[in-house]
């Protein structure tokens, strides 16, 4: 598949994705890093060194860093032990408005403020995110799949998001102490929801589980991302599903196993939350695996 030839064009919603895996191309990004963007890098395999002023950081497998505006960094990677990463390059100015609305939930704000450092993932948070880039990739590549609708960009850059603000609950603990109540609910519901997604998709179990009524962990959720508390059950559901597309089990088992016992609602359920069938999201990843 190729690759846009400049990695910061403006693609769809000014977002750009590349993958590096020569020493050529780590020259060419270096040479094209702007201040008024911020990054996010995932190590797919190998070591990278990214170099920011007297704070050189190893990179490896699984890794995960995200680069704030106005830091100048540079990547340096072996030209003899092969490597791979992935790039995501987006402008300053580039929304939390677009999904949280006007306040963003202070987790985010790590992408364009706060201190960087580099979180090692576990299988099943790599495995999801370079799901999430591979495809984003695919996306932003204006000679690639015609297929690919401006509505699954935006389901895809959300899912990223999303996906990043849950790595952030479990990583930052200064989360659970200085953020105000109603974020410690948010975050609370968001890691009972990677646990039970796949039975409970009902909120009375979340809510239960916090000690607080439905309707008030309803509205918390709503009032902070702008997004209810369904929606983030269903974004769930779709997350595994995706995972598990990328393996051999037949549609039907993988609906089964995000808790449709019918296989034609699992399709419909799947299709109306990303515009493609699981058949098709499958044949798209096939066609351009990496």
């Amino acid at each position: 598949m190729k690759l846009p030839h400049d990695l910061f064009n403006g693609n769809r919603e000014g977002l750009s994705v590349r993958f590096l895996d020569k020493g050529q191309q780590v020259k060419t990004v270096n040479a094209q890093i702007k201040g008024d963007r911020f990054y996010i890098l995932l190590i797919k395999k190998g070591e990278v060194r990214l170099s920011s002023g007297t704070r050189p950081l190893e990179l490896r497998t699984g890794d995960l860093i995200a680069m704030p505006v106005n830091v100048f960094w540079r990547l340096n990677g072996s030209s003899k032990n092969p490597f791979g990463l992935f790039i995501i390059s987006l402008p300053a100015t580039f929304g939390l408005q677009n999904f949280w609305g006007e306040n963003g939930p202070v987790f985010l704000t790590f992408l364009m403020a706060l201190p960087f450092s580099k979180l090692a993932l576990n299988k099943k948070e790599r495995t999801f995110m370079l799901l999430l880039f591979e495809m984003l990739m695919v996306s932003t590549d204006k000679t690639g799949d015609k297929h690919v609708t401006g509505e699954t960009v935006s389901i895809l850059i959300y899912l990223l998001q999303l996906e990043l603000s849950i790595i952030y609950h479990k990583y930052n603990r200064n989360v659970r102490s200085s953020s105000p109540r109603a974020y410690r609910y948010l975050g609370g519901f968001l890691k009972l929801l990677s646990r039970h997604y796949s039975t409970q998709h009902h909120i009375p179990f979340y809510a239960e589980k916090l000690q607080v009524s439905a309707e008030y962990l309803s509205k918390t959720i709503k009032a902070i991302s702008g997004r209810s508390a369904k929606y983030f059950i269903k974004q769930a559901i779709i997350k595994e599903a995706m995972i598990l597309l990328q393996g051999s089990p037949d549609i039907a088992e993988i609906g089964r196993r995000v808790g449709f016992n019918d296989p034609p609602s699992f399709s419909r359920f799947f299709k109306r939350h990303t515009s493609m069938s699981p058949s098709a999201f499958r044949q798209n990843l096939d066609s351009h695996q990496i």
